[in-house]
């Protein structure tokens, strides 16, 4: 069976997606090539400082969270969507040169500092 749709119609419906396109496209910030999503990004000119030293400044100036609260972290330790292989990795890696324990002991030491609910 051959397309029974008009050629007036395709050309209303490609106009329509065009037109859904170029309005998304308004919507979206770009994020290449990086230089044009850094010019948008209100943390502009922090991009060459790490995101540890970012955390604090916004912690510190502006009292922004960067990260989810310990409690989720926790949770998802419990729940096995955080497993302690990958804190092994983590904790292994050379960023962290410093960080010379297990993941059990760093579970261990982020408990303490939790809500009861995690002691």
């Amino acid at each position: 069976m051959l397309n029974k749709i008009k050629d007036s119609k395709i050309k209303l419906i490609n106009t329509s997606i065009s037109k859904a396109f170029y309005d998304a496209s308004k919507k979206i910030a770009p994020l290449w090539p990086l230089e044009n999503f850094v010019a948008v990004n209100p943390y502009l000119g922090l991009s060459n400082h790490s995101f540890e030293s970012i955390a604090q400044r916004l912690s510190f100036t502006a009292g922004i969270q960067t990260t989810m609260p310990l409690s989720y972290y926790l949770e998802a330790l419990e729940q096995e969507k955080i497993l302690t292989e990958d804190l092994e990795i983590a904790l292994n890696q050379k960023k962290y040169p410093n960080e010379n324990r297990s993941a059990k002991s760093f579970v261990e030491e982020l408990k303490k500092k939790a809500p009861s609910k995690f002691k």
